[in-house]
């Protein structure tokens, strides 16, 4: 096994662990998900373009719902680039989606908006509905932000991402209980 691999995989299980033992399972499960998305998909680049399938808005709600709206943001606007700077230290730079490494991005913006919104939404209305406003949510603000910021027209896979993020929140609303 490559020496990349092996401590990719040995942060994995100390990120599970470590948030296992001294946040909760809820935390394991938030951390999982993000570091499927953050460090792993990384080496998929396009996976999200072309199928709209990504791995941060339901970690993101989740830690908003069980965490509050505050933690959420914060984690989102300063550990989301934590992780990405991670994967570009694996990567080469200009494979690592062209952002400067531990500089919050438009799309950690986004991310930690949507995970503060389902911190205070839940305080209003069930855990069901906070989640699915707060994907409908970031599938209006995402392609505003694209468009806006990195010039890309919207594209049809926001349906298939936010019906995806639907099915995925739903599995996953056990946590909430965790």
């Amino acid at each position: 096994m490559h020496v990349t691999a092996i401590a990719v995989v040995v942060a994995f299980i100390i990120g599970i662990f470590v948030s296992w033992v001294f946040i909760g399972a809820a935390a394991a499960v938030i951390f999982t998900l993000i570091f499927l998305e953050k460090v792993l998909a990384g080496f998929f680049d396009g996976i999200n373009n072309e199928l709209g399938i990504e791995f941060i808005t339901v970690p993101m709600i989740l830690a908003g719902i069980v965490y509050g709206p505050m933690t959420a943001f914060l984690f989102g606007f300063f550990g989301l680039p934590f992780l990405e700077a991670i994967r570009w230290m694996i990567k080469t730079p200009a494979l690592s989606g062209g952002w400067p490494p531990l500089i919050p991005s438009p799309d950690v913006a986004v991310d930690a908006i949507v995970g503060a919104a389902a911190g205070i939404l839940v305080l209003l209305i069930p855990v069901e509905w906070a989640g699915i406003i707060c994907i409908i949510m970031k599938g209006i603000i995402a392609p505003i932000k694209d468009s806006l910021v990195y010039g890309i027209p919207p594209r049809p896979t926001i349906v298939i991402n936010v019906m995806f993020n639907i099915i995925i929140f739903e599995l996953l609303i056990f946590v909430v209980k965790l």
